[in-house]
């Protein structure tokens, strides 16, 4: 049980986590992004994904250790119920798949589907993205909101958060001022990371949540998205 000088004590804590980590990726994704994705391949390959690393995973797994003094693997709930995250993030990622084929379908008339698309996208969109992603919002930010907050206001406000972490690559690619694509994707980012939510307290298990975002991202890569 969180009393209330813990409760005082993680929301301090998170407020400047929070403006720093929003501040550096929206710097990041605007201004440094498009001069690493001009550069060689290589070094857009490695090194905007060791940056992202550096920038979600990395600081996320130093505060649990040393200023919440939490095992950050368990804390993040990748140590225990492998077996369990494994059936349900890949039945559900079967799912969402099959959602985002038919939505597509449904708007546009006609599919193209092409699993092979780029390396860096394989690499960073789909196999890293729900590792780096969930680990801060459900992993973390999640959790440490509950604890201060609650499960209902908690889950509010992640899916909140987890909506503006994308702002700035929509600014970037023109997509931020197109009334269509700004309600279909707040809709679907805002349910998504709720869902993410409910899976996570059903089966304790952050590889649930790691499986499905990866679907979800190569369904959109594979579709053209």
């Amino acid at each position: 049980m969180v009393d209330s000088k813990q409760k005082s004590y993680i929301i301090k804590a998170l407020i400047p986590y929070l403006i720093a980590f929003y501040l550096f990726w929206a710097v990041y994704s605007i201004f440094i992004e498009p001069i690493i994705e001009k550069g060689p391949y290589l070094i857009n390959l490695v090194g905007g994904n060791l940056i992202k690393l550096g920038a979600w995973t990395v600081p996320v797994l130093v505060l649990l250790k040393y200023l919440f003094k939490e095992d950050p693997w368990d804390y993040i709930k990748l140590r225990k119920n492998k077996l369990r995250g494994l059936v349900y993030g890949s039945l559900y990622g079967v799912v969402i798949i099959i959602y985002v084929t038919v939505s597509r379908l449904l708007t546009n008339g006609t599919l193209q589907f092409n699993p092979f698309f780029e390396l860096d996208s394989w690499i960073g969109g789909v196999l890293l993205v729900g590792f780096t992603e969930e680990i801060v919002f459900r992993g973390f930010l999640l959790q440490k909101f509950e604890e201060a907050m609650g499960s209902k206001y908690a889950n509010a406000v992640t899916a909140l958060l987890f909506l503006l972490i994308h702002f700035p690559k929509w600014y970037v690619n023109g997509n931020l001022f197109i009334p269509g694509f700004m309600v279909n994707s707040i809709a679907f980012i805002f349910l998504f990371s709720i869902l993410m939510a409910v899976l996570l307290k059903k089966t304790d298990s952050l590889l649930t949540c790691i499986l499905i975002h990866s679907a979800n991202n190569f369904a959109m890569f594979a579709l053209g998205a």
